[in-house]
């Protein structure tokens, strides 16, 4: 259900209970789940970029994968996941 259409009936059926509004399960499991799925599209983005910045510096400047981390300022734990990407 779009955002902006659940906050509609929400306050609709707000207004009709008199200011009262229900916490269903399946609301607080679908909000849940869009913000997972924004943190997950925006993690993926974020390696996406990492990984061609990594992989320009590697083939432009004459880096290596360490040296490109380190002008980057990725962290070990990254630099083990893009690794295996590389």
């Amino acid at each position: 259900m779009d955002n902006s259409m659940y906050q509609n009936v929400n306050e609709r059926v707000g207004e009709y209970m008199g200011g009262k509004v229900l916490d269903i399960d399946i609301i607080k499991a679908h909000d849940e789940g869009v913000t997972e799925g924004e943190a997950r599209g925006e993690a993926r983005g974020e390696a996406k970029g990492d990984i061609s910045a990594i992989k320009n510096l590697m083939k432009n400047a004459e880096k290596t994968f360490e040296q490109a981390c380190e002008l980057l300022g990725i962290n070990k734990e990254k630099q083990n996941i893009y690794k295996n990407q590389i």
